[in-house]
C-alpha cells in the first residue's frame, strides 16, 4: 500500500479554503493515500475573526502554524506568494514543514513596475475589492463564472464552488484591503534564489490576473518546472482532471526523491 502523502492548499485573495473542495475530492478519490489540509488565511473563511493580514510575513507565519505535519504546499494567486514566504521562513528555521511548493498562477511581484512589466495594474484589484465589499456573493459569482469559461462542466464546478465558499463568512472590507496592500507592497524576487526545495509553477496561458509571462519568469528565477494550461487564472477549475494528474505526478516525484 502506498505511504501517506500530505498536501496542504492555500487559497487566493478574496476567497477561502472551500475553493479547493472539488480538487481535493477528486484527488483523494483517485489517490486514497493522499491526505489534504485546506488552510484559511487570516480574515477569511473559518479565520474571518482574525484580523492580522496586513503583510505577507504575518500571513506566511499563520500558514506555517496551521501545518499539522510536513506537506507539499499548494498556493494559488496571493496564496502562492504566501507559500513562497512560508517556505523561506521554514527553510531558515530548518523546520522541514514544507516538502515542496506548487505555485499556481502567481507571481513574485504582482504589481507592474519599470523593472517588472509583466505585473498588473493595481487599480484592477482595487475595483474588484470595492465590488466584493459591496456585494460579495454577486461579485464572487461573476468572478467564478468568468474563470470557468464556456465549458458546461467548468461552469457547474464554479456554481458548486460558489455555494461552498459562501458557506463560510465573507471577508471584511479591511481584510480585502489588507490583501490589496500585500499585493502592492510585496516583492519576493530578491530572495527566490534562497529556496532549494522542489518547486513546480503552474500557469494559465489565458490568465489576465497573473500574466503567463510572469509565471514563466517566476519559474526561471526558481529554476522550477513550468506547467502551462490553456486556461485562465484558475486552471484547477477549468481543467480539473489534467490539474489533479499534474499535482499527483509532482507530489509523487517529490516522494521518490526523498527515498
Amino acid at each position: 500500500m502506498p505511504r501517506k502523502q500530505k498536501v496542504a492548499f492555500l487559497h487566493g485573495w478574496g476567497l477561502n479554503r472551500k475553493i479547493w473542495t472539488h480538487v481535493t475530492r477528486r484527488l483523494t478519490h483517485e489517490y486514497p493515500h493522499f491526505e489534504c489540509q485546506l488552510l484559511d488565511l487570516p480574515g477569511y473563511g473559518g479565520m474571518a475573526d482574525i484580523q492580522n493580514a496586513s503583510n505577507l510575513e504575518s500571513l506566511a507565519q499563520h500558514c506555517l502554524n496551521q501545518l499539522s505535519e510536513p506537506a507539499v504546499l499548494v498556493g494559488w494567486s496571493l496564496g502562492g506568494m504566501v507559500a513562497m514566504q512560508a517556505a523561506l521562513f521554514d527553510q531558515a528555521e530548518s523546520a522541514n514543514r514544507i516538502t515542496g511548493l506548487q505555485l499556481i498562477t502567481t507571481s513574485p511581484k504582482f504589481v507592474a513596475s519599470s523593472d517588472w512589466p509583466s505585473g498588473v495594474d493595481l487599480s484592477t484589484f482595487q475595483r474588484f475589492s470595492d465590488e466584493l465589499a459591496s456585494d460579495y456573493e454577486r461579485t464572487l459569482t461573476m468572478f467564478l463564472l468568468l474563470q470557468a469559461g464556456a465549458s458546461a462542466g467548468s461552469r457547474e464546478l464554479a456554481r458548486s464552488a460558489h455555494a461552498a465558499i459562501c458557506d463560510l463568512p465573507p471577508p471584511s472590507a479591511k481584510t480585502l484591503q489588507d490583501g490589496i496592500d500585500c499585493l502592492a507592497n510585496s516583492d519576493l524576487r530578491p530572495r527566490l534564489h534562497e529556496l532549494t526545495l522542489p518547486v513546480q509553477v503552474v500557469s494559465g496561458l489565458r490568465d489576465r490576473v497573473a500574466k503567463p509571462e510572469s509565471s514563466a519568469q517566476l519559474a526561471g528565477l526558481l529554476g522550477a518546472e513550468l506547467i502551462e494550461f490553456n486556461a485562465g487564472h484558475s486552471p484547477f477549475m477549468t481543467k480539473p482532471d489534467e490539474y489533479v494528474q499534474t499535482l499527483s505526478d509532482f507530489v509523487q516525484k517529490i516522494d521518490r526523491q526523498g527515498d
